[in-house]
């Protein structure tokens, strides 16, 4: 009895067999399998402002203090005021003439009509003219110096200039402007307080004297001191 119990108990059931654990697989990705980032698209440049032409000509300005700029102008604009501080400019063929005297004839010369023009600048303070604006808040004030401006034409006639705005001329291949007077250049500056019924002693006096000195300083390095032109 003993020997059968012992053979049915070594031939029952086996205990089921556990295989080895599988490892978990690694999660983390690879820096190849990683998103590249998004690169930013470059800045598209802005494009540059477009020129429109109202004339072709050669022009070279000679400064105060003896430098020069040349090259081929191919617009020409004016100011609207004498100052040339109203932010509005004249293109016209009309707008852009320049007036001129010779004896009892006056003419509106283009400037394709004209071959030199010289400027002689008065003194400071003898010859200067100063005022103020009281249209501005705070006021505006203003000096400009007598000129001696002659011009001659493109048949070598001579002209005396009564053309007292600002002109503006644009070279080609350029996009900043050169800007110029061609008689009386002002100096301009708006006073840094607000005048009140409280103020009394309203004009800035001290502010003539600052405006007088620096245009002392501008006709000997930065005004035109004469303009030749060729077609």
């Amino acid at each position: 009895m003993f020997i059968s119990l012992f053979s049915i108990m070594a031939c029952g059931p086996k205990a089921p067999q556990t295989e080895p654990p599988v490892e978990a697989a690694n999660l983390t990705p690879s820096a190849a399998d990683e998103a590249a980032p998004e690169e930013e698209p470059e800045p598209v440049p802005e494009p540059e402002p477009v020129i429109e032409s109202n004339i072709r000509l050669n022009i070279s300005l000679t400064y105060a203090d003896g430098s020069n700029k040349s090259g081929t102008v191919i617009r020409v604009e004016r100011s609207s005021d004498f100052p040339g501080l109203k932010e509005e400019w004249q293109d016209s063929e009309y707008k852009t003439t320049v007036y001129a005297e010779s004896g009892s004839t006056a003419k509106d010369l283009k400037w394709t009509d004209i071959k030199t023009i010289l400027i002689q600048y008065g003194t400071v303070p003898k010859d200067v003219n100063c005022l103020y604006d009281s249209t501005w808040t705070p006021w505006m004030y203003d000096c400009a110096i007598n000129t001696n401006t002659k011009l001659i034409d493109s048949n070598g006639k001579a002209w005396k200039v009564d053309s007292k705005y600002l002109w503006r001329m644009y070279f080609e291949g350029e996009t900043e402007p050169v800007d110029f007077w061609i008689q009386k250049p002002h100096a301009t500056q708006q006073d840094d307080k607000e005048v009140t019924l409280d103020t009394t002693n309203p004009e800035n006096r001290s502010l003539y004297q600052t405006l007088q000195e620096r245009l002392k300083n501008d006709i000997k390095t930065t005004m035109v001191t004469k303009i030749n032109i060729t077609p």
